[in-house]
């Protein structure tokens, strides 16, 4: 097709009257000619004909004819029906949409900053150690030493007091000077942080507040720049507020201001953030010259890495390097790449479970209406319709179905992420809302479903002699379809995947009960934390145990605390350290630095050996848990022992009892206790247990931290509602699962309603005869459920079969569930069983209950 005739058929398609009108005009014009003509007259010919001719000539013929075809589908579309259609497939595909807009957020779409490719973060790791932070000595070597990186950055954050009276407490982060330069990003107002400016030895401190805090703390009241404020009782100016879609390179974090790391000593004085060669601190990133590669800036780094471990041996062992890893893949390592996509695929899976049941259904409900359009098929055979126009009317319904569906799916997608991100306190950088590739992806689903809706009607209606269906209006067709069992097997396949989605979210509510429920090994609903971070106040040392001896004899003074300890780490927290052992295999070791009090104050009791006491040394005495000693040496007779088996460093004193301080679900967690370090005392918490409500301990831990020292603010939390934050996320993947569940079974539901009806109409005149004949209701009612139970009970074990190497796979991190827990399958059966006989039931029964002197005369 040339370029004059597309232009011909688009002037036609957009001035179709005009045009047809003047060729009506111009044949009126011809015939007046022709009936001049002397003599005989020639024929004009067929003016029908003409037209169409002339339409094929000048524009789209398949176009009309689509156009007419839809027209005609919602022309014969009752509203009734196409409302149904329309709620089956708005569930299945907005589901969908809504997991692949956060999917695509999350892992797809590039990070929000100039050059993400170019975007590296770098980790310490050695042969037995890795850390994602590394010290900020080390990154400024790197920067001082490199020569694969155009530029470097580093960030680290605080809690800091802000106000004049420093009541409040902000989330700040520490970054380097060429921050918001090297993300990509200048100011909403005023100024960002400059290098040439704000990296400067002796540059007054200056700070940039994030758009969230400039509309709500401040009003967005545009004469804040310039404005002074107060940060740990020290004066800075606020020079500028970020746009409001600047990112942070951390997951989910969301700084309200940010200030150079190099005035971090102003803001916490003392501290040895610059200095210190032992403390992964900061964050560190570097961003790739042009022609580097990561192999390229590996192999470099290692060089430094050594010159590193050669200056400063007392804190880098040998062996260890900078791993870099790329911003396009959100700096991810390969295990947690390979663990996040699992996770994806398997919730894919589940999800596109819930369209493929939604579209076995409507297909359901697409193949009965045109099984019993045979007989309006046949007559439009008849009338000279091709039996492509027919497959193709029914494909093009299926097409409308989808399209309003997929309209209804994208409304339902947009309203669930919204919600989905306030119930997760997503920053307000993250947005979730529909863009280009999730419009192309609820595209391709409409696609997908049309293919799927429309494909088995039409292969039916094709199969059908719509020559000889009008002798009986379609009965026999419909009757032969219904001993195919086509739809029968639809709706086993619906009931499979319900099954699927209901074990799988029956197995994830028992393993919420079973944790909400289950013996932890401690107690904590009294307790009471107390994580001063002395180390970012500049509190180290001899300073650090003096400070937390005051604080701990003001609190063990308080009448409501009935007892108190030390301990490197809070339960039921996220920051941990962790081992592996060869001689455990598969056991994830949490290690914890506490004094003699901490197991009884959380009441671990010991079941072998004794408590530490004042003279135990953390390089030589250590206490195991009981699933650790089993593990490693077979029994809990393990007291004398050297640990670990394999290369003996420590001696065991004691067994305590199994106690998930952090892993609360996970059946591969042990732990080990060391006695604390003098020198960490700077990075320790103090653990509280209240004789009533731990609330009550709140003011008296704050009061105690400022007391001790006022640089430290302390900010007390309840390990109750920690406890409350770790089951956010198993809360939030029960509630998904269950109602992805629910909504399977009651699309599966409302098919076995539909099949069990049609089934019963078109057995109508069947069963008046049989009841003329002396057949009881009960007996009619017996023969229908029966002929509709064997698609429940294949289906049933066809999702309870596919559903166990699911529940398999989801029992590793982070969901812990049991495959083998007997009460949720059984759960799902009982479930299915009831919803699928009341789906049966109720048409059966009303099919039965009909006149029969009525059923005889039906047609």
């Amino acid at each position: 097709m040339n370029l004059g005739e597309l232009y011909r058929r688009i002037v036609y398609l957009l001035n179709r009257r005009r045009i047809e009108a003047e060729l009506e005009r111009e044949m009126q014009t011809h015939r007046e000619m022709l009936a001049e003509m002397p003599g005989e007259q020639p024929r004009f010919g067929n003016a029908l004909k003409l037209r169409e001719d002339s339409r094929d000539v000048w524009g789209w013929t398949w176009l009309d004819t689509g156009l007419q075809d839809v027209r005609y589908a919602f022309r014969t579309m009752t509203p009734g029906f196409l409302l149904s259609a329309a709620l089956i497939l708005s569930f299945g595909i907005g589901l969908n949409v809504t997991f692949f807009q956060i999917v695509n957020v999350a892992l797809l779409k590039p990070l929000s900053v100039r050059d993400p490719d170019q975007l590296v973060n770098l980790q310490r790791r050695s042969k037995d150690n890795h850390s994602n932070r590394v010290p900020y000595a080390a990154a400024e070597f790197v920067r001082a030493n490199n020569h694969v990186f155009s530029a470097v950055l580093t960030r680290t954050h605080n809690n800091l007091a802000f106000g004049d009276d420093a009541s409040d407490l902000v989330r700040v982060a520490f970054v380097s000077a060429n921050w918001f330069a090297e993300l990509g990003y200048g100011p909403f107002r005023g100024r960002v942080l400059v290098r040439e400016v704000d990296g400067q030895p002796h540059a007054p401190p200056a700070v940039v507040i994030s758009h969230e805090m400039w509309t709500g703390r401040y009003h967005a009241d545009p004469a804040v720049v310039g404005r002074s404020v107060r940060l740990n009782n020290r004066a800075a100016t606020i020079v500028g507020v970020a746009r409001p879609e600047f990112p942070d390179l951390r997951t989910l974090d969301d700084p309200q201001i940010w200030a150079p790391i190099t005035q971090i000593d102003y803001f916490l004085p003392g501290s040895d953030l610059k200095t210190a060669w032992t403390s992964d601190n900061i964050d560190f990133y570097g961003r790739l010259r042009p022609g580097i590669t990561l192999d390229t800036a590996r192999e470099s780094l290692k060089v430094i890495a050594a010159e590193i471990t050669r200056q400063h041996p007392e804190a880098w062992e040998t062996g260890t390097y900078f791993e870099p890893y790329s911003g396009t893949r959100h700096f991810r390592t390969p295990a947690e790449q390979q663990q996040t996509w699992t996770i994806v695929a398997l919730l894919a899976c589940l999800t596109m479970l819930v369209l493929f049941v939604a579209c076995s259904n409507l297909s359901n409900l697409v193949l009965s209406r045109a099984m019993t359009r045979i007989r309006e098929f046949s007559i439009r055979v008849a009338l000279g319709a091709s039996r492509w126009r027919i497959l193709r009317q029914v494909l093009i319904e299926a097409f409308v179905l989808a399209c309003v569906g997929t309209a209804g799916g994208m409304l339902a997608g947009a309203s669930a992420v919204r919600l989905f991100a306030a119930t997760t306190d997503m920053p307000s950088y993250v947005s979730l809302s529909p863009d280009a590739p999730t419009a192309a992806a609820a595209l391709g689903l409409a696609l997908v479903t049309m293919l799927v809706v429309g494909f088995l009607p039409a292969w039916r209606v094709s199969r059908q002699d719509l020559s000889t269906t009008m002798k009986d209006g379609g009965q026999q067709a419909s009757g032969s379809m219904e001993r195919a069992r086509l739809r029968k097997l639809l709706i086993t396949a619906q009931v499979a995947g319900s099954c699927v989605l209901l074990v799988v979210a029956g197995l994830m509510v028992r393993g919420l009960q079973r944790l909400l429920l289950a013996d932890p090994g401690f107690e904590f609903a009294q307790v009471a934390v107390l994580d001063p971070e002395l180390s970012r106040t500049g509190i180290n040392g001899a300073e650090a145990r003096r400070w937390w001896a005051q604080v701990r004899a003001r609190i063990a003074a308080n009448p409501e605390a009935a007892g108190v300890a030390i301990a490197s780490h809070a339960p039921v927290g996220s920051s941990v350290s962790e081992s592996a052992y060869p001689d455990a295999a598969n056991l994830i070791v949490t290690n914890m630095e506490v004094d003699s009090e901490f197991l009884q104050l959380m009441k671990i009791p010991i079941v072998a050996g004794r408590n530490f006491v004042p003279s135990d040394d953390h390089r030589t005495s250590i206490i195991v848990s009981r699933r650790l000693a089993e593990r490693m040496y077979g029994s809990i007779d393990v007291v004398g022992k050297g640990f670990p088996k394999s290369k003996s460093s420590k001696t065991i004193v004691g067994v305590a009892a199994d106690a998930r301080i952090v892993r609360m679900q996970a059946r591969n967690a042990a732990e080990q206790y060391s006695p604390l370090n003098p020198e960490s005392y700077a990075h320790y918490v103090l653990v509280a247990r209240a004789r009533q409500d731990p609330a009550r301990l709140i003011a008296p831990l704050r009061l105690a931290a400022r007391t001790a020292d006022d640089r430290v603010l302390g900010s007390p939390t309840l390990l109750r509602d920690e406890f409350q934050k770790k089951l956010r996320a198993p809360r939030l993947a029960s509630l998904i699962g269950l109602s992805a569940g629910l909504l399977a079974l009651l699309l599966a539901c409302v098919g076995i309603y539909g099949v069990t009806s049609f089934n019963a109409s078109l057995r109508t005149k069947e069963m008046g005869i049989r009841m003329a004949l002396g057949s009881s209701p009960s007996h009619l009612m017996r023969m229908l459920l029966r002929q509709q139970a064997w698609p429940l009970l294949l289906g049933a074990l066809l999702g309870m079969a596919g559903a166990i190497p699911i529940a398999i796979v989801l029992q590793r991190e982070p969901f812990f569930l049991d495959s083998a827990d007997p009460l949720a399958y059984a759960g799902v059966l009982a479930l299915l069983a009831i919803c699928g006989g009341v789906a049966n039931l109720v048409p059966a029964w009303r099919a039965v209950r009909a006149d029969a002197v009525s059923a005889l005369r039906y047609e």
